[in-house]
Parts: structure tokens; C-alpha cells; sequence
């Protein structure tokens, strides 16, 4: 098995599936547009010039004092980002950020990583908030300059609209708690995982540290429930998710192979699916590839890198369970219960205001989402 997972999810049992939690009885929503799909709005100014640069020359660009002040591996970065068209206008966001004072060059650098390489840096913090994670990393992928220019305005303003119109915001509370965290790659996946599952959980809070979610009642639920997770999935990255009801009668790897197909003939660029590991929670990941005739499954894991498993292995761990009532079963959390009242246990943080190689935090020790 060779799942590949957060180093900081030290907690993880040795050969345990990454995993999540029940899927709720209700179709994803479907979205013409995605939100994130692409953004026409780039920056375009100077673009050339930096695509035509190497590093040794970015003091004859605009930003090239920004750019001085990058370290070396930043500046080797920089220049990943000048060459072809699929980073156009980042660098110039990121630059542009920096020379202005709105980042500091390490989290010019923390962004950078993120786009270039979202599997490994864009990381899933809340236990339950895989969902969140999963549709940060595809954002990052397919939009890197709507990525950076989300992350930018989130860090600097706590919100963020889209091209599409869609708003993000992230509490004032998660605003507080994400600056505090040293780690530039922990506050920008915190900001953004934070915004996302508050779109995702509608009128209700999320509070990251916490990793949950409160009602108006004051009772209070971890993970996303189906439909919620459709307004962040379906209607965001228009990626969709499993459909559990269309598998009945239908041979797992026959339905699975058949719904993948379907969704990249779409356009999107693969299938949300559950899978279960021995915890007995559910985990999402982003189905990219799965092929009988070479024993592999390849998929987005919302913990860190891509995983692989057998075809197989990935087969056993699909999970098709479903439940009628919609706030029964969450993905990526437990019992989502409106009767289930406040939480008494402690706000524990989801990452310690520490580097990625600080200790998991304290809890139950459950992994899920």
C-alpha cells in the first residue's frame, strides 16, 4: 500500500487507508461553470519579459527589487513560474505582492511551492476537512494566478470574490487564529481550508482551530455532509462525487470505471470517491486514474501527495454506504446530529503554530476527512 500522507499525521496507524465518513443520500449539485475553472483576468503586463528572463536578470524587471530579495531556492522557483504559458501572470501577482509589502518572501516562496506543486504542498489540517483541502489542491492546480490572487486577497482581507462572482470569507476568529501560526505554508492552507468549508457549511461556523462546525442552536458537527460538500466540489472545481445510488445492481470496478470515464469526458479532471480504512471513518480523494491491466489506482489524497494503490486494494476501500437522513453522515467528520448540542471538549489547534515537522495535535487520535 502505498499511500503517501501528511508527515505531521504522525498519529496514523502504519498501513491504514486514509479515510473519511458516511455520504449522505443526495446527489451532488452540478455546475455548468465552475468557479475556480479558470480566470481571464490575469495580469499580462511585463509577462514576457519575465517568461524571456532568467534569475541573474530580474533587476531590469519592474519587480526587481522584490525579486532580490528572494533567496536562492525562491529565485529558482521564480524562474519555474517564467517558463510557458501555464503560470502566466503568477509570478508578476507574486512579485508585485512583495515589492508592495502585502507578503514577506516567505510566504512569497510558501505560494510559489503551492502552485508549482500542489500535491505536496497544499495539505489537508483539520481532521474532518478534506473536502476543504481536496478543492484547495485543485484550485491550485488548475488556476494557479486565481489561486494566488484568492490567497492573496484572504490573507490581506479575510475575503475573496471570484471571477464567477462567488464569494469566500474566512471568519474573523480563523483570521485571528491562522496569523498567529509562524509557518507560512500552514497560514495559507489554513486561510483557505477555512474559507472553503465555510462556503461549504452554508449559515453555520466553522471554527478551524477546533475543526468544527456550530449552528445557530449552538450544536455542533464535524465533517461536511454530501450536500455540502457539492457546493464546494460540484459547484466550484465541477468535480463530481461518487454516485452510490447509480452503483446498485452495477459491479463495483464496472460502476467505477464507468462514472470516472463520464466525469473526465466532462471535463472534470476525475471522481470524488470515499474510501474507508480500518479506523472505520471515510476519507475523499480525487479518483485520477484506475487501471485493471497494470494493478494501479492513482488519486488526489488531501493529506499530502498523490497516492497510489493497487486496483485491488483501491476497490476494497471504496465506500458506498449511504444514509437517508442528510445530516446523519458526514464525509470527512462524525455523527453530523442537529440534536447533538454544544461541544464541551477543548478547541484543540488542528496545527500547532509550528513548522510541518511540529508533532500532530492532541485528540482522539481518529483520522477521518
Amino acid at each position: 500500500m502505498d499511500v503517501q500522507l501528511d508527515p505531521m499525521r504522525a498519529f496514523v496507524p502504519p498501513g491504514v487507508l486514509p479515510v473519511p465518513t458516511p455520504v449522505a443520500d443526495v446527489p451532488p449539485a452540478a455546475a455548468a461553470e465552475p468557479a475556480l475553472a479558470g480566470d481571464q483576468t490575469l495580469p499580462t503586463a511585463g509577462t514576457t519579459a519575465l517568461q524571456q528572463s532568467a534569475a541573474a536578470d530580474y533587476g531590469a524587471l519592474p519587480w526587481g527589487d522584490a525579486a532580490a530579495t528572494l533567496d536562492e531556492e525562491a529565485q529558482g522557483l521564480l524562474t519555474e513560474l517564467g517558463q510557458g504559458d501555464r503560470y502566466l501572470g503568477v509570478a508578476q501577482l507574486i512579485l508585485e505582492s512583495l515589492q508592495g509589502g502585502q507578503i514577506d518572501p516567505a510566504m512569497a516562496k510558501a505560494m510559489m511551492r503551492q502552485v508549482l506543486a500542489p500535491d505536496t504542498h497544499v495539505q489537508q489540517l483539520g481532521q474532518m476537512a478534506c473536502v476543504g483541502a481536496t478543492v484547495q489542491k485543485v484550485f491550485a492546480a488548475s488556476n494557479p494566478a486565481g489561486y494566488v490572487r484568492a490567497a492573496l486577497d484572504l490573507l490581506a482581507a479575510g475575503s475573496t470574490t471570484l471571477p464567477s462572482g462567488v464569494e469566500l470569507a474566512a471568519s474573523e476568529l480563523n483570521q485571528t487564529e491562522v496569523k498567529a501560526w509562524p509557518d507560512p505554508m500552514a497560514r495559507l492552507n489554513g486561510i483557505m481550508q477555512a474559507a472553503l468549508m465555510d462556503r461549504a457549511n452554508g449559515v453555520d461556523a466553522y471554527d478551524l482551530l477546533a475543526d468544527i462546525s456550530t449552528r445557530d442552536d449552538g450544536s455542533t458537527y464535524r465533517g461536511l455532509n454530501e450536500q455540502q460538500a457539492a457546493a464546494i466540489t460540484g459547484a466550484l472545481i465541477g468535480v463530481p462525487m461518487l454516485d452510490a445510488v447509480a452503483m446498485d445492481g452495477v459491479p463495483l470496478a464496472e460502476g467505477l470505471a464507468q462514472q470516472l470515464e463520464a466525469a473526465k469526458a466532462a471535463g472534470a479532471i476525475g471522481l470524488l470517491v470515499p474510501i474507508r480504512g480500518d479506523t472505520g471513518l471515510r476519507h475523499l480523494v480525487l479518483l485520477s486514474d484506475l487501471q485493471a491491466d497494470v494493478d494501479l489506482a492513482s488519486f488526489m489524497d488531501a493529506r499530502g501527495q498523490a497516492g497510489t494503490l493497487t486496483y485491488e486494494a483501491f476497490l476494497g476501500a471504496v465506500s458506498l454506504e449511504r444514509q437517508g437522513a442528510l445530516q446523519m453522515d458526514t464525509i470527512g467528520g462524525s455523527t453530523n446530529r442537529a440534536a447533538s448540542g454544544p461541544s464541551t471538549a477543548a478547541r484543540q489547534p488542528v496545527r500547532p503554530p509550528a513548522p510541518p515537522a511540529s508533532p500532530a495535535p492532541a485528540g482522539s487520535g481518529a483520522v477521518g476527512g
